[in-house]
């Protein structure tokens, strides 16, 4: 009778959505967010249990957390449970041991399991795991071709600094004898213990890369021309398999230099090596579909300090995907990237004014990997839909604006999309400043009440601007009659706030002649006109 009540505790436990142990999740930090090692952004819940809802034996770090009377300790945040060669406090994000239940510090994202050795598929880890089975659900079907061929590229054995986070990166080319697809890639691990994720970039093919013979370090986000992701591995996503239909071009017509890019992890500042890298899976065979990358990228923005949410927003509204997109598309893969104040991101599909679905979304944005997000039934995009980036920021710890920018204490809001068929999107770049979305010059619509064709026409042919910038343009003086003559200049809606701003930028690759020497006349003003507080800004959101 007993044990049949025990069974009938234990698979309550299981069912129930407040689950029996779950007050224990409060008391480590990330306690609702373990990551399920078997399950790419799966949870685990149970995580002193061999089972994900709670089920089964304890494991090794669930007995720890009993023997140090249920409570975080600096010991237990110090060891390792599972044997894998990463600290608890690693594994759960709290690198330091600050963490307390009644003092709760800001954290990172829990990155590990602390009580499942990983990766799970390992041989040692296997053994140390016992009675947890992960499905087979990593295999790659098209990689077992005969005729697929592996290229690999790896990091020479290289000292790992002892520091928290490293990234490193070396330059690679890759066979240029034929054209292949690339249908698969995954890791190849050496070290495991630093090894925190590894990303893989293509190089403009246009340019030619100095190939590395050492690792060198580098930044988070790499630098023009090898900024495009292929791929990246994470606990998150163990691999990439791509659609049946499509595959990425490489070789002669397609790309052929790549950035590998690793982040190493060793807080602890231990002695390490590695010599990680990737494996990818090329075919002769080309399928039916040559992938597209797309780019969503606000290019110009500041956050504030002190807020919670602060959002910024790029995209491709209809009218350029009316002239850029000539026939479906279709998104087989998204890739969210900001910087450490990133919190959510996401991408919008908008068809007649009404989100339709979502190319990205990350509702926990973890700033220590790219997200990405897979389709296994892509998503159809068709000319005229709107295409909306919104990424959100927290910049409560900060003292002071963070400015857009690649290193490390800037920030970044840009989303890649993988999509299929290549041809059928010409330009696949939208580009933002600030809040306008630089593709509607492309076209003859008004961008913010401003008709860019007109106003070119107006420049050439108004005679109120002959006379300013003949009056204006020869000196650097702001004199009175100047002053009258910008002030009546800047009313044009091409010539307040953000678009302004714009047109000294180098956002544009071939500025009008005409607009030049405007610009030139109006500058000596600029700041005389501001204080008076004829500045009208020009500031909205992306509309559909």
């Amino acid at each position: 009778m007993y044990r049949l009540l025990y069974f009938l505790f234990e698979i309550i436990c299981v069912l129930r959505t407040v689950r029996c142990f779950e007050q224990y999740q409060h008391d480590i930090p990330n306690g609702f967010n373990i990551p399920n090692p078997c399950v790419p952004k799966g949870i685990w819940n149970g995580v002193g249990h061999y089972g994900p809802e709670g089920q089964g034996p304890q494991n090794q770090f669930g007995k720890d957390f009993a023997a140090a009377g249920k409570k975080w300790t600096k010991d237990l945040c110090m060891k390792d449970s599972d044997g894998d060669g990463k600290a608890n406090g690693i594994e759960l994000g709290d690198p330091w041991c600050r963490w307390t239940k009644e003092q709760p510090t800001l954290l990172l994202p829990a990155t590990f399991h602390p009580g499942i050795c990983e990766p799970w598929d390992d041989e040692t880890c296997r053994k140390q795991n016992g009675s947890v089975v992960c499905p087979d659900n990593l295999k790659c079907e098209a990689a077992y071709q005969p005729v697929v061929g592996q290229f690999s590229v790896r990091l020479n054995l290289t000292r790992v600094p002892k520091k928290d986070f490293t990234y490193a990166c070396m330059v690679f080319n890759v066979p240029a004898n034929a054209n292949y697809h690339m249908v698969e890639a995954k890791p190849i691990f050496y070290n495991r213990r630093v090894l925190h994720h590894m990303t893989l970039y293509a190089c403009d093919p246009m340019v030619t890369v100095r190939v590395s013979k050492k690792p060198f370090e580098c930044p988070r986000v790499t630098t023009a021309p090898c900024q495009q992701i292929i791929t990246s591995y994470s606990t998150h996503f163990p691999i990439t398999c791509l659609h049946d239909h499509v595959g990425v071009l490489f070789g002669k017509d397609g790309i052929r230099q790549v950035v590998l890019q690793v982040l190493w992890n060793n807080p602890l500042g231990l002695d390490y090596q590695d010599s990680s890298g990737m494996a990818v899976y090329l075919t002769p065979n080309l399928r039916p579909n040559v992938a597209g990358f797309a780019t969503i990228d606000s290019t110009v923005f500041q956050i504030p300090p002190g807020i919670e949410s602060y959002p910024v927003m790029g995209g491709c509204p209809g009218m350029c995907t009316s002239k850029r997109i000539t026939k479906e598309v279709y998104i087989v893969m998204g890739i969210n990237q900001m910087h450490k104040l990133g919190r959510k991101q996401r991408v919008e599909l908008i068809r007649n004014n009404t989100i339709i679905d979502y190319l990205t979304k990350s509702d926990n944005f973890d700033p220590t990997q790219p997200d990405i997000i897979r389709h296994f039934n892509p998503i159809k995009v068709l000319p005229g839909d709107s295409i909306r980036m919104i990424c959100e920021f927290n910049s409560t710890q900060e003292t002071k604006p963070v400015d857009r920018g690649l290193s490390p204490d800037d920030e970044i809001c840009r989303a890649q999309l993988m999509y299929y068929p290549k041809e059928n999107w010409t330009n696949p770049t939208c580009l933002g400043y600030k809040h306008v979305p630089l593709c509607l010059f492309e076209t003859t619509g008004a961008v913010m009440g401003c008709n860019y064709q007109s106003f070119l026409d107006s420049i050439e042919n108004d005679a109120h601007f002959n006379t300013t910038i003949a009056t204006c343009g020869s000196s650097n003086e702001c004199t009175a009659q100047c002053l009258f003559l910008v002030s009546k200049e800047r009313q044009h809606p091409c010539l307040r706030g953000e678009l302004y701003e714009l047109w000294n930028s180098t956002l544009i690759s071939r500025p009008n002649a005409r607009m030049v020497n405007l610009y030139k006349a109006l500058k000596p003003c600029e700041k005389l006109y501001e204080q008076n507080a004829h500045l009208v800004p020009s500031r909205g959101p992306i509309t559909p």
